[in-house]
């Protein structure tokens, strides 16, 4: 997880190191041959509920901008946490996930800051257990350890309709909306994010939280 302090500085929000600001950016759909992807009964008012959103199968896409490590092709698959599940949700929106999870379950959203240059840059956010410990899609994991993991110096919790303009940057507009993770991407990317909340949740102990 190495930053590129050049880049980092032209930041206001890092997903993990040197991401580009703007994560409400439309990933670009690239609709697999096989096996397709399949969303679940589409809510016509999704938007404002976007946790109703599943998929099944796999769905590939790129982004904009390249993610921690420089990938932009993902390939996620449902139910698996594979290396670009981690990239995707870990390295690059990460704070996205981290509202999902917040969505189903009203905990506290952690971002973790990083000192670069002289300037505190959010570089990672997940939410905060009843236990006390962090998840993501990573896993669980002590806070101390977390920002180790990070190179961070500090952390906040952050309320979910702040996150625009406190945490990621070009996206003013869709601040107070406590959805600005499902506003604007596309509703195969948000069921994405509603897919691995649930499973993140499902596979660290909080099953009953979403429906077992």
């Amino acid at each position: 997880m190495d930053a590129d302090a050049s880049i980092a500085r032209r930041l206001k929000h890092a997903m993990d190191e040197n991401v580009p600001s703007n994560t409400t950016r439309k990933p670009e759909l690239q609709r697999p041959t096989e096996p397709e992807q399949t969303l679940g009964l589409l809510d016509p008012n999704w938007r404002h509920n976007p946790t109703t959103l599943e998929f099944n199968g796999r769905i590939a896409f790129n982004t904009e901008f390249p993610s921690s490590h420089g990938q932009t092709f993902f390939t996620l698959t449902a139910n698996t946490v594979d290396a670009d599940a981690k990239e995707y949700l870990g390295n690059h929106y990460c704070h996205s996930l981290a509202a999902a999870m917040h969505h189903m379950t009203g905990w506290d959203i952690v971002t973790i800051d990083r000192m670069v240059n002289g300037e505190l840059l959010p570089v990672h956010s997940a939410v905060r257990t009843p236990a006390g410990d962090l998840l993501d899609i990573f896993g669980r994991i002590d806070l101390e350890a977390a920002k180790v993991r990070s190179r961070a110096v500090s952390h906040r919790v952050v309320a979910v309709d702040r996150m625009p303009g406190d945490v990621v940057t070009g996206s003013d507009h869709l601040r107070g909306n406590p959805h600005w993770w499902a506003a604007e991407s596309p509703v195969e990317i948000v069921a994405v994010y509603s897919h691995f909340a649930r499973h993140v949740l499902r596979s660290n102990g909080y099953a009953h939280l979403v429906g077992g």
